[in-house]
């Protein structure tokens, strides 16, 4: 669920969260699962990729590319 939320691969989420040393949260059982706030906060800290910027051509006219993103993902996990 972490990583669709994200919208990468199970493998990616394990190794991003490793190295930012986001735990999981204990449910007391033997399902793992993340804080959405923790997973928002860990996004918001990585770096931006410049080339992917750089090959985007955004108008002043429309909304941020990212935040939009970010609302079709919160969009989908409210269905």
């Amino acid at each position: 669920m972490a990583a669709r939320y994200l919208m990468v691969g199970e493998h990616t989420l394990r190794t991003i969260v490793h190295r930012a040393g986001v735990q999981p949260v204990d449910l007391g059982v033997s399902v793992t699962r993340w804080r959405r706030s923790d997973l928002d906060a860990l996004i918001d800290k990585l770096p931006y990729r410049g080339d992917f910027e750089d090959s985007c051509t955004v108008s002043t006219n429309q909304p941020d590319p990212k935040a939009a993103a970010l609302d079709r993902v919160k969009r989908r996990l409210r269905k």
